[in-house]
């Protein structure tokens, strides 16, 4: 029996041995202190095999590993066997070989000679270890292969792997077909599924290719099964593929040439923008590749390949050489396994590198190789190929670290799956896991998983065999994954900045936006953090406008960020978001351009708010601009909102200077500023205290380098001011989470600019948006931000949208400009710049959000001037008017009635909506003289958003609506959108609020109850609730409808209507159900569009079955009471979906 104690560290030898006599090399020196003799583990390394039965030895301290070298295939050049082979030679050779290896254990390499007709088949494998084995004098083995190449290589050895309990380390094979749970296939690398997921994410985010091909080849089980997951993958984020090219072939012989080149024809016919090629590595596919080199139509599409079509492109490039011009940098992009051997970003990569170069210097060129010292450093593939056999040397080392696991075959099998993770440098390979129990894979556990690569590299391919890196395309996984479905490829956002070339303001303020809004783009780890991308757009600026027309046709573009010029914003067919102008203008009033910071309009209520409070007698303005005609008009529109007199308002030239022109006390507007007005400036500040000056936001913003600089110590920071709807972007420890988050991004202080934290809150806001959209373009991305309203992102918020006029409204009619509502900024606060320097000073007037409103409306809405005109008129016009205004009037209060607008169909399923005021009673008791306005106002925000979703006004009874709609969709829209316009109305007083805190304390001292709102912070507060809070129930099904004879209008009856009811009663305030034959009445793109939470099931009153609740999140971060489920009707309260009544409860 085998010593007890632990033996010192031996020396371990590596052997390479070509199985002739004499050739393998065994260290037969003993070990002091073990009784035992050698064990010898054979080590496999790819191909065939069957191998001796299984034998079961004690631990013994004298091991021999033996490493069978199988890397041979037909269909692999020899070159790039033998430089996988040395990679994995120079690991076993190195220094560290014999640290991490327990004492006493020896590595033996083993190669295994093919057969004579240079195939390697299971028999010659299996003849060859069964002698090797049976002729030792220890017949306990065992067996490990290195290996094999090849799918079908591969499957044809895993019958004898089983019966054997032997384990294939690293085989490399290239199609989804064997990458399944084998506990005999030990893989390392990423699976071809991966590699297939990171080449789509790469044509999809990077490439932004709208028409993309796809090749395979059928009859040699490759690319199968990678076709119909790419038709699955585009399917989900909207998109699909416009051409294939397939042809029946096999390992032995090519496709017949005619149906070739019929489907080179019809596939060449569909221009493709880019090719994705998972063709098996044979002539046929090599065929296709050369003729999308040579040919002309093709020879600019981008070819993606999985890593396995290595093999071949080298050759392919050699073939066409001579015939084609594609040459340099080519838009042929290949998937990795492992970094490259010249990327020295990785340690990793370092120490193969010193490992390699140790092993060429001892073994140098001749008889076992043909590798010249630094060879990877000339071909990107080969190298490759080294990496890859150096970390299966690695790898292996790592997993014979313990000679427990070494005690026969089964245990060293198993001990290969026990959660086991290997650390290689700055390289993570794994979690491999085996089967589990109970909850294991749900508590993170890898399951059945029997490949370690958790990372898909990109690289682009330049003469055949230069590769060079593409960060943006790496593909991260997570490992508990493993063989579960393919991961969820999102539809992305391609964004584009544009880069004015001749404008040095520009390019600075380009580069500080994009440092924080990069921060923010996808990093290849799949989910919803993984749909933002940016993509600079180079242009001079007075081709700007040429340049993106060029970009969309080539490419897909959702959106343009950051800096743009005049003739950009004149563009009707792009969306904007947040457009950062290089001088200051009114706002485009066109829903493709879409707000997030203060409008100039904005700015100039918060600055005219101020000087009013502060008692300022009269405002001079100081204009430099494009439109100074329109800047002009809206400074005098907005003065006289505030009845603030106009002292002076000039208008400058772009070589005109503010010097001499700025008044010595009072206030001033200087819109427009130049860099060379700021010393100027400060000077003028710092000698008249009586002065202060307003700046538009992006003037500050754009020149902040050049202000700082200025007015850094100097008194007049105190009195230049600017209004922001930004947390301090450089103030530490802040409370904001947006700032907290935007340090964390971006950690180098010197890049803390308004710029760079306007981009970062931009990417933030894009990325909430986007957790509730399915498939994404320019109109999707439109009608969503109009369609959610207001967006909330951490502790930012922007919105209302709204782009539809309420047709209650009749002064609209006559300006439908102003209806659409395309800014969001709220929360604005007007700063000094001695706040920049300085955090802890408060803001000049604190955070507000104004409302635009320039005249008081009248009679029917109208303006005085608006009036007046009317009246005017000639008498016959005036008839004529006042008729018209009655008509008009009658549809538009009718609108929500409007029969035509009713769901009629008996066979068609609706969606019924029942609202109701929460503590009506009681806040009537309490608020007599408030209750009627705020009812009122109830009541047109329910019917205005009635009318735009297209809904139908069933009936009214106090301060309740039942509500009918043909699209499951608009009713869960309008009902959301109900809850937002309540929270941003001006309802005139607290006084509702206040009341909703006392009930809520009076039912919490009653016991059994905890507040959900009367304990929040008042800031807090403010975000989430504002004057009447609605309960909201929504359910789909079918009704009994009919047309009541009295009101001429619809109803509808049924169990539908008693379930929504029921539903409703159930709800708080706020709070918005629907039910699960409501929210599965959704398309599967519809319901990505909304936020909901399961309640699960609930009991409702008179509804035989628990019926499944969901709580739509129409306020994210409002919480809620549990729902009532134990109220019942006060006596007298009546449905309002019982048609015998004509009452509802008023509760």
């Amino acid at each position: 029996m085998c010593v007890a104690h632990r033996p010192p560290v031996m020396q371990m030898l590596l052997v390479l041995s070509l199985l002739t006599p004499g050739r393998g090399l065994t260290n037969n020196s003993s070990t002091t202190g073990n009784a035992c003799g050698n064990m010898t583990v054979h080590v496999c390394v790819n191909t065939t095999g069957n191998v001796c039965g299984n034998t079961t030895v004690n631990v013994c301290s004298n091991i021999t590993v033996k490493v069978y070298n199988l890397i041979h295939n037909p269909n692999m050049k020899q070159e790039y066997a033998r430089a996988l082979v040395a990679g994995f030679n120079a690991s076993v050779n190195s220094t560290m070989t014999a640290e991490r290896l327990p004492g006493g254990v020896k590595l033996e390499v083993v190669y295994v000679s093919p057969g004579s007709k240079g195939a390697m088949t299971p028999d010659v494998v299996l003849e060859h270890l069964e002698k090797k084995v049976n002729s030792s004098h220890n017949h306990s083995t065992l067996p490990v292969m290195l290996g094999p190449v090849g799918d079908v290589t591969a499957e044809h050895f895993l019958p004898v792997l089983r019966r054997t309990n032997i384990v294939a380390f690293a085989p490399f094979t290239g199609s989804s077909k064997i990458r399944v749970w084998h506990k005999n296939l030990y893989f390392i690398t990423a699976s071809p599924t991966a590699e297939l997921l990171a080449l789509l994410r790469y044509a999809v985010t990077q490439l932004r290719l709208e028409r993309l091909g796809f090749m395979y080849l059928q009859g040699v089980s490759f690319g199968d099964e990678e076709y119909r997951l790419t038709v699955n993958a585009l399917s989900n984020i909207g998109r699909g593929l416009c051409g294939l090219f397939t042809v029946k072939s096999s390992l032995t012989a090519r496709a017949d040439k005619g149906e070739f080149e019929a489907a080179w024809k019809k596939f060449a016919e569909t221009r493709p923008q880019g090719v994705i090629v998972f063709g098996s590595p044979l002539h046929d596919t090599k065929e296709f590749l050369k003729r999308m080199q040579t040919e002309e139509g093709m020879k600019k599409v981008h070819l993606l390949l999985p890593s396995v079509l290595q093999l071949i492109t080298e050759d392919t490039y050699k073939e066409t050489v001579g015939v084609t011009t594609r040459r340099g940098k080519s838009p042929i992009y290949v998937s990795g396994t492992n970094p490259l051997a010249k990327d020295t970003n990785y340690k990793a990569i370092k120490r193969f590198r010193e490992d390699m170069q140790n092993y060429l210097k001892k073994e140098p060129a001749g008889k076992h190789h043909s590798i010249q010292q630094h060879h990877y450093d000339h071909n990107d593939i080969d190298g490759e190929f080294m990496v890859y056999g150096w970390l299966a040397g690695e790898v292996l080392k790592e997993a014979l670290g313990n000679p427990v696991w070494l005690k026969d075959r089964k245990t060293f099998m198993d001990s290969l799956y026990k959660q086991r993770r290997y650390m290689i440098d700055d390289l993570v390979i794994g979690d491999f896991g085996g089967e589990c129990e109970g909850m294991a894979r749900e508590h993170g556990a890898a399951c059945e998983c029997n490949q370690g690569g958790t990372v898909v590299y990109m690289n682009r391919i330049e003469d055949g065999h230069r590769l060079f890196p593409l960060k943006d395309g790496s593909l991260m996984l997570a490992s508990s994954r493993c063989y579960r479905d393919m991961p969820q490829l999102y539809a992305p956002l391609s964004g584009v900045y544009v880069s004015l070339e001749n404008n040095a303001i520009a390019t600075r303020a380009t580069a500080a936006f994009t440092d924080g809004a990069s921060a923010l783009t996808g990093r290849g780890q799949l989910g919803h953090g993984d749909r933002f991308f940016l993509h600079r757009l180079t242009s001079p600026a007075g081709g700007a406008v040429r340049a993106l027309e060029k970009e969309m046709s080539e490419r897909a573009v959702t959106a343009v960020f950051g800096v743009v010029n005049d003739a950009m914003l004149s563009m009707s067919n792009v969306v904007f978001i947040d457009p950062v102008t290089l001088s200051p203008r009114p706002k485009v009033a066109r829903r493709n351009v879409l707000y997030l910071s203060p409008t100039l309009e904005q700015q100039l209520f918060v600055i005219a708010k101020n000087a009013a409070t502060q008692g300022s007698d009269a405002v001079s303005a100081l204009i430099r601009s494009k439109d100074a005609a329109g800047i002009q008009e809206m400074v005098r529109k907005v003065a006289k909102v505030f009845n603030m007199p106009l002292d002076t308002t000039v208008t400058l030239r772009d070589s005109d200077r503010v010097s001499g022109r700025l008044p010595p006390d009072g206030d001033v507007l200087l819109i427009g500023l130049a860099a060379n007005d700021i010393e100027p400036l400060a000077s003028h500040l710092d000698k008249h205290p009586g002065v202060r000056v307003f700046v538009p936001f992006f003037d500050f913003a754009l020149l902040y380098d050049n202000i700082t600089s200025a007015f850094k110590g100097r008194p007049g920071a105190e009195r230049l001011l600017f209004a922001t709807n930004l947390p301090h972007w450089a103030e530490g420890n802040a409370m904001s989470e947006t700032v907290r988050g935007f340090h964390r991004a971006v950690p180098d202080k010197s890049k803390w600019t308004p710029l760079a934290l306007l981009g970062f809150a931009t990417g933030r806001a894009i990325q909430s948006l986007l957790s509730r959209m399915g498939e994404v373009t320019s109109e999707t991305l439109v009608n969503s931000i109009f369609t959610q309203s207001v967006i909330t992102a951490d502790d930012m918020q922007y919105g209302p949208f709204s782009e539809k006029c309420d047709t209650w409204d009749v002064a609209s009619l006559f300006n439908t400009r102003d209806c659409v509502v395309n800014y969001g900024a709220v929360r604005i606060a007007l700063w000094s710049v001695a706040r920049v320097f300085d955090p802890s000073l408060p803001c000049v007037a604190e955070a507000a959000t104004p409302s635009i409103i320039y005249e008081k409306r009248g009679f029917l809405g109208l303006t005085d001037g608006q009036l007046i005109g009317v009246l005017n008129g000639a008498l016959f016009i005036l008839v004529l008017a006042i008729a018209g205004s009655a008509l008009m009037l009658s549809k538009i209060f009718q609108d929500a009635r409007d029969n035509r607008r009713a769901p009629k169909e008996p066979t068609d399923p609706v969606t019924l909506i029942f609202t109701d005021i929460e503590s009506s009673t009681a806040l009537w008791a309490a608020h007599p003289t408030l209750m009627p306005d705020a009812v009122e106002a109830h009541h047109q925000l329910i019917r205005s958003l009635i009318v735009r979703y297209g809904c139908y006004e069933v009936k009214t009874v106090g301060d309740s609506f039942m509500i009918a709609c043909r699209s499951p969709l608009a009713a869960v829209q309008l009902a959301g959108d109900l809850q937002r316009c309540f929270l941003h109305h001006d309802w005139g007083t607290t006084a509702l609020d206040d009341s909703y805190h006392e009930f809520e304390l009076q039912k919490a001292e009653a016991g059994g109850y905890v507040p959900p709102t009367a304990h929040l912070d008042p800031c807090v507060y403010r975000e989430l609730w504002n004057g009447l809070r609605v309960r909201i129930g929504i359910h789909t099904g079918l009704c009994d409808i009919r047309l009541d004879e009295v009101t001429k209008g619809y109803d509808y009856y049924g169990c539908t209507s008693n379930i929504a009811a029921r539903t409703e009663h159930v709800a708080n305030g706020g709070q918005v159900l629907l039910t699960r034959a409501a929210y599965y009445s959704l398309s599967t793109a519809e319901r990505e569009q909304v936020s909901v939470t399961s309640l699960g099931e609930a009991t409702l009153r008179d509804v035989p079955d628990p019926v499944e609740i969901y709580q739509l999140e129409a306020v994210p971060g409002r919480e809620f009471a549990a729902l009532r489920l134990e109220h019942e009707l006060d006596e007298g309260e009546q449905d309002i979906s019982s048609s015998a009544t004509d009452s509802i409860r008023n509760e």
